[in-house]
């Protein structure tokens, strides 16, 4: 579990915290391999109170992945990203963070004890030959300076949590087990850094109109309420749903929120003699 903690840099429930998701592997990019992850981040994130603005794939290229770092974080609060992490040549996410933000890679003394840990139980379990460090083991512990390390419990290699100038980067493996346990130990540490404890996501069935009758609704809606997510779903054999979700601080606050933002826009489809027929909660937490 991640002890680190950072002041949120949330001043209310009404900011947006910014994500972007940086995919990287060259397998992912000739479409040798489905990029699952970035999808399963996007939703988590999103559940979480982040507004994802965009997802980038790149090679293992040290100048792209460098180039994606840096663009993303200059448009973001929080960058994360999947890949890379590994023991091969090919694995070069630590060493394009460090070129990223002008930081030196060094060995973190905290990622080789749980680089050691992890090859130690994968010995004992008779899954390697041995539990040695070797060059490409100690590969995985070089971190950029002022990293701090985050353990891997199903997997060898650590990711990387760096604040750089009050924003965020995060490295996770691209192993998708991996990438996920992590994750959710790092849930507690986004809370704070995001300002926001609940959301909740409803459909709404409309009758009787498409998408593009509801564009300039959807749009300013989503104007008046950027800590909202809304977005319309055309439906098979006609008519258009609506799915709306919010973030705050507590679920009754979501609630109020939710019931705000569907009042708002029953009023507006009323003026188009548009109905909503059915409400359903997709998710709370």
């Amino acid at each position: 579990m991640v002890m680190v903690r950072f002041k949120s840099s949330a001043s209310s429930i009404n900011t947006v915290m910014k994500a972007e998701i940086v995919t990287i592997g060259t397998e992912l990019v000739i479409g040798l391999i489905v990029d699952t992850n970035a999808a399963w981040l996007a939703r988590r994130l999103t559940s979480l109170g982040f507004r994802i603005t965009r997802i980038v794939t790149v090679r293992d290229d040290l100048d792209e992945i460098v180039s994606a770092l840096r663009e993303a974080l200059g448009r973001a609060d929080l960058v994360i990203t999947t890949g890379g992490l590994g023991p091969t040549e090919d694995d070069m996410t630590s060493m394009a963070v460090a070129r990223a933000f002008n930081l030196e890679v060094v060995l973190n003394e905290e990622a080789k004890k749980m680089v050691a840990e992890a090859y130690e139980k994968l010995w004992r379990e008779g899954r390697v030959s041995s539990p040695k460090l070797t060059q490409a083991r100690l590969k995985m512990a070089m971190l950029p300076r002022g990293a701090t390390p985050i353990r891997n419990r199903v997997g060898s290699a650590p990711g990387i949590l760096l604040k750089v100038n009050g924003k965020h980067v995060i490295c996770l493996p691209g192993v998708p087990e991996e990438m996920k346990a992590m994750f959710e130990d790092l849930t507690n540490m986004l809370k704070s850094l995001v300002g926001r404890k609940a959301s909740l996501s409803m459909r709404l069935t409309t009758t009787g109109t498409d998408e593009s009758t509801l564009a300039g609704i959807i749009s300013e809606l989503s104007r008046e309420h950027p800590e909202a997510y809304i977005k319309s779903h055309a439906r098979h054999g006609g008519g258009v749903d609506i799915s709306i979700t919010v973030h705050a601080g507590s679920l009754d606050e979501c609630e109020i929120l939710l019931r705000r933002i569907i009042k708002s826009l029953e009023t507006r489809l009323k003026d188009l003699g548009v109905r909503i027929v059915n409400k359903s909660t997709l998710s709370s937490r």
